[in-house]
């Protein structure tokens, strides 16, 4: 079993066994849990911050571009790499964190530089993470784009309208289309689903508690152009 399943168990366990407490109670105790991480020199790993289709792939390859020997380790991949070209193929959420987990530890033992691509939003699976860098000697930072999904929204339901209607669509012609039967059931599809990744993440009460930037060792928080608006190493 490699480090990040197993922490992912001992997240899922611990959530389990105080599932009636709230987000703030539970940090709390998380908090007095934590130990100042020992780090090893030029081990640093980055993790994106944002919601599905908030542009987590593309901001990755812009840094990939300035720095190419860093390596992105994405859940998206492993869990294609899983059901191949068998896309009604049932996963195992479990065979997926565990092949993540020996993908990301193979990269922490060979000292590589890291960026994950990968939904964590949520606190423990953003803990299962961290822990797992930290515990290689990993320096994490975390660069939060979520405020750019509002401008980039809009652009992803017209990709995948068009996608839909084997159109075009653009923000100069997006006028027409709208109004369509297929384009309002995708803009509601894309809103749906952004809504309940919202709220199974409880991303608004990490917000307003916060807590996002915990056990990050730099947290760096971008505006909706991608201009940086906050940059601090933690204590």
């Amino acid at each position: 079993m490699n480090k990040y399943y197993s922490n992912f168990i001992d997240y899922k366990t611990f959530v389990e066994h105080h599932q009636d407490l709230s987000l703030e109670e539970i940090y709390k105790i998380l908090e007095l849990r934590t130990k100042q991480p020992e780090f090893l020199p030029n081990r640093n790993a980055t993790v994106i911050l944002g919601y599905s289709g908030n542009g987590k792939s593309t901001y990755i390859c812009e840094i990939q571009k300035s720095n190419p020997n860093c390596v992105a380790i994405s859940m998206d991949d492993v869990h294609r790499d899983i059901i191949g070209d068998n896309n009604n193929l049932m996963v195992n959420p479990y065979m997926v964190v565990e092949l993540f987990g020996e993908r990301l530890e193979q990269a922490c033992l060979e000292g590589k530089e890291i960026i994950i691509d990968g939904n964590f939003l949520n606190l423990f699976t953003r803990l299962t993470l961290i822990d797992t860098l930290h515990s290689f000697g990993y320096y994490v930072t975390g660069i939060d784009i979520l405020l750019r999904f509002d401008k980039i929204i809009n652009l992803r339901i017209m990709d995948f309208a068009g996608r839909d209607m084997s159109l075009k669509i653009t923000t100069d012609n997006v006028h027409m289309y709208e109004g369509h039967p297929i384009f309002i059931a995708r803009k509601n599809h894309i809103l749906k689903y952004h809504e309940v990744e919202k709220q199974s993440s409880f991303i608004e009460e990490q917000q307003k508690l916060g807590i996002v930037p915990f056990r990050l060792d730099r947290y760096i928080k971008l505006d909706e152009y991608g201009k940086q608006i906050t940059s601090a190493a933690q204590k």
